[in-house]
């Protein structure tokens, strides 16, 4: 997203699909910040829908993953940015979890 405000792209195409306002959730800053309470406080509910777009070490993955995945809704879903951190975490996840 190199020269683009991502945020304000975000909340135009929010607004263009008359999405309410109140539904949306931002963290401008590092995961790190958050543990999976911060987060619970952050989001207010349950997600349906996260989209983790975060650095692109392993351990920055997993604790994004780890997160995404603290707070997700029944059927919710976990959209990622494509990246071959995150894709090596979610293997070794699926190896050790059973998914709902």
């Amino acid at each position: 997203h190199a020269g683009e405000d991502f945020e304000a792209t975000l909340r135009a195409n929010w607004q263009r699909f008359d999405l309410p306002p109140s539904r949306l959730r931002l963290h401008r800053g590092s995961s790190r910040d958050l543990d999976p309470a911060a987060w619970a406080v952050l989001l207010g509910a349950p997600a349906r829908l996260v989209h983790v777009d975060g650095e692109h070490t392993r351990a920055a993955a997993a604790h994004d993953l780890m997160l995404a995945v603290s707070c997700l809704a029944p059927g919710g879903v976990i959209e990622k940015h494509v990246g071959a951190a995150f894709e090596r975490v979610v293997q070794q996840w699926q190896q050790c979890w059973i998914w709902k």
